[in-house]
């Protein structure tokens, strides 16, 4: 069942419906705090819901991510002291990345680029003793949160397209440049598409390549791509 909002009120609401359903608990509790504002909202929810003093704030960073990656730990660190909770952020190196693959791999549930974090993030949890902390997971997408959502409708437009078409022609020409050759052919594809062109920017493996990998049609892969 699907619930329908039409007034602001109604989502936080359910927000704050959703943050206290979880406080119900008899053992300590946490909250997986990033830079970002879908777990500072529930961070901020959570706080007038329960005894601050009651809850630790867990932040995960990755030492050798490179200058282009934002380091979240301040912006959590900062979020957590004005909301009264203890900070607590654990570095991953990049040999503790390459150690924890393969238990990530066993712990996954389906396919996705998106957990690892989270799943460092759990293990800081454990390794405090607590066993119940809530997330944000979920907030940028039902938000528009994501810079890709503003990509989207700009990129489905013939201008986006032309825009991405030359940047496409100049990386086939050696140029360093976020958008390639495989998902331009794929982008040329949706024809204004909206949800084509988001599937485009979110998606790692064209429907061609889709095809090789399980040994099927493409039309049976653009299938699996488009859901």
């Amino acid at each position: 069942q699907v619930e329908t909002f039409s007034d602001p009120s109604e989502i936080t609401a359910a927000i704050e419906e959703s943050v206290v359903a979880h406080t119900l608990s008899d053992v300590p509790l946490g909250v997986l705090l990033s830079a970002g504002a879908d777990s500072a909202v529930v961070a901020s929810r959570l706080a007038q819901a329960t005894d601050p003093k009651l809850v630790s704030a867990f932040t995960i960073s990755f030492a050798d991510a490179g200058p282009e990656v934002e380091d979240e730990q301040p912006v959590a660190a900062e979020i957590a002291r004005r909301l009264g909770f203890e900070s607590r952020s654990a570095e991953v190196s990049s040999v503790e990345l390459g150690e924890g693959l393969d238990p990530y791999f066993d712990c996954m549930d389906q396919p996705t680029v998106d957990a690892m974090n989270t799943f460092f993030a759990a293990r800081l949890v454990k390794a405090h003793g607590l066993k119940v902390a809530l997330v944000g997971t979920g907030g940028d997408e039902l938000f528009g949160g994501y810079s890709n959502f503003r990509r989207a409708p700009f990129l489905a437009s013939s201008r986006g397209f032309a825009a991405q078409f030359g940047a496409g022609l100049a990386r086939a020409a050696g140029l360093k440049l976020a958008f390639n050759v495989e998902k331009l052919r794929w982008l040329s594809r949706q024809r204004g598409s909206l949800v084509g062109t988001y599937l485009v920017l979110r998606g790692r493996m064209e429907p061609e390549q889709v095809a090789r990998a399980y040994d099927c049609d493409v039309a049976q892969a653009q299938q699996v791509v488009d859901g």
